[in-house]
């Protein structure tokens, strides 16, 4: 066996171990999570506090019907109606000081995130926790749902930034 083939060798084993260990020690922050989507919540974490929102908290913040368009890969977009709040109110509701904010950052159950700045996330008239469409619950992604709770952004013409089976929300 050459060199090479012997350093190539030990730097695959390694990765192989590294991806191993980190697979293990993010298992109980996975499980955790999914755990709160399945009973009905999702977090919200700013200054280092985590809150757990519930439908019955968003219904507490009088929901609203939103129109956005809905764009996903290859297909031609859709109006699409929605029923849920403002994120700046949920903030509100929570007290949270988002005055030194930068960012609000957005991760979902099958691993995707997105992220906007601070003043696009705050827009009462953009972002949105939605949790029906067309009066409808959202559903759960096992059920062929978008949720159960999904960030909207309704100003995004081709839905890049939302964010479908919403796990939590980072304000950074």
């Amino acid at each position: 066996m050459s060199k090479n083939t012997k350093i190539v060798a030990i730097t695959a084993a390694t990765l192989i171990l590294i991806v191993a260990a980190l697979a293990l020690l993010s298992r109980g922050y996975v499980a955790e999570r999914k755990a709160l989507q399945e009973s009905g919540g999702f977090l919200v974490t700013a200054g280092g506090e985590s809150h757990t929102v519930t439908i019955a908290d968003l219904e507490k913040l009088n929901p609203r019907g939103i129109t956005a368009n809905y764009k996903p890969n290859l297909i031609a977009a859709t109006q699409r109606q929605f029923t849920g709040v403002p994120l700046a109110a949920l903030l509100s509701y929570l007290g949270i000081d988002y005055s030194a904010a930068r960012s609000a950052s957005f991760s979902a159950s099958d691993g995707y995130g997105s992220a906007a700045p601070i003043a696009d996330a705050l827009d009462p008239d953009n972002c949105f926790i939605v949790f029906e469409e067309s009066g409808k619950p959202l559903g759960a992604r096992e059920s062929g749902g978008l949720g159960p709770y999904m960030v909207v952004f309704a100003n995004d013409r081709f839905s890049q930034r939302w964010c479908k089976y919403l796990l939590e929300i980072t304000i950074n």
